[in-house]
């Protein structure tokens, strides 16, 4: 008796080889589609980072120039030169405006993240902070910027007064 040789593949053979190829094509998707997911949620960490930084940034330069302050509704600085600066903290969001003699020179708005609060205080004399804080415990973008009205100015001797 003559053995014939094969040259096909069996109908389970493959049905095995599909269903190890499907298994692989998912998981590489699971896996693609959760790397996109992190580079998103970094992309936001990220883009939230600058503008805190930024805001950072400008709160310390302002406050290192002001001859004087007053906290009502956010922090106001009065400069040398007579503009005043005034911080004001809105839902996930901080307003810097500054204005001279009354008429409003610029405006900027710093967007924090959906979950993200700022607050505007004096906790010592000659001393202000903004504090940003988040509600997602994942995200852990807390900032707490304290720094010394006036370091940048010259003394006089009636500096002027702070509330």
């Amino acid at each position: 008796m003559k053995r014939l040789s094969r040259h096909a593949f069996t109908l389970i053979e493959l049905l095995v080889v599909m269903t190890a190829g499907m298994t692989v094509l998912m998981l590489t998707t699971g896996m693609m589609h959760k790397t996109m997911q992190i580079a998103s949620i970094n992309r936001t960490r990220m883009d939230q980072s600058i503008v805190i930084d930024r805001l950072a940034r400008e709160f310390r330069y302002d406050a290192h120039r002001a001859l004087s302050f007053e906290i009502d509704q956010g922090i106001q600085f009065t400069l040398s030169d007579g503009s005043v600066i005034h911080y004001q903290s809105q839902e996930n969001r901080v307003a810097r405006n500054q204005s001279l003699d009354g008429q409003p020179t610029s405006r900027e708005r710093f967007e924090l993240g959906e979950d993200q609060t700022a607050v505007l205080d004096s906790p010592q004399p000659e001393h202000v902070r903004l504090a940003i804080q988040t509600t997602i415990p994942q995200l852990r973008i807390h900032r707490n910027i304290q720094t010394v009205v006036g370091r940048w100015t010259i003394p006089k001797a009636n500096k002027g007064t702070s509330k």
